[in-house]
């Protein structure tokens, strides 16, 4: 009667302590699923700056890209300006329509730039969303 007293204390105190150990084991998971949860939140408000900021200069790339094209619309009113003795002005319009072509070209640049961080960015968030 002892020996089986002592079999059944022997097994509840390994099972209390396999119960410890799973209880540890589960809190290190808990604490990791947090983590990534933490991180997956940070990247998701990081894509959307990300979006944000691609939004905004693609507005304002295609509001200089309308000055521009209202600029290149008008050659017929440069040429008439030039020809009746503003030379000048239509030097400066020459200047105006390249200065504008070259911060189109700047911000397709940057929005190139953009889309690639965007894109690495989701990637970055499909990727850690797939390891939860």
């Amino acid at each position: 009667m002892q020996k089986e007293l002592d079999a059944a204390r022997e097994r509840e105190e390994q099972t209390l302590l396999y119960n410890v150990e799973y209880a540890e084991e589960y809190e290190a998971l808990i604490s990791q699923y947090k983590d990534r949860l933490d991180d997956n939140v940070k990247l998701s408000l990081k894509l959307e700056e990300a979006k944000s900021q691609v939004e905004d200069k693609t507005a304002t790339l295609l509001s200089k890209d309308l000055a521009l094209n209202q600029l290149i619309s008008e050659p017929a009113e440069l040429k008439e300006r030039a020809a009746s003795g503003s030379r000048h002005d239509a030097e400066l319009a020459e200047y105006h329509i390249r200065a504008l072509n070259d911060e189109i070209s700047d911000m397709k640049c940057n929005i190139r730039a953009l889309n690639e961080q965007l894109l690495k960015r989701e990637i970055d968030l499909d990727t850690a969303r797939t390891n939860l």
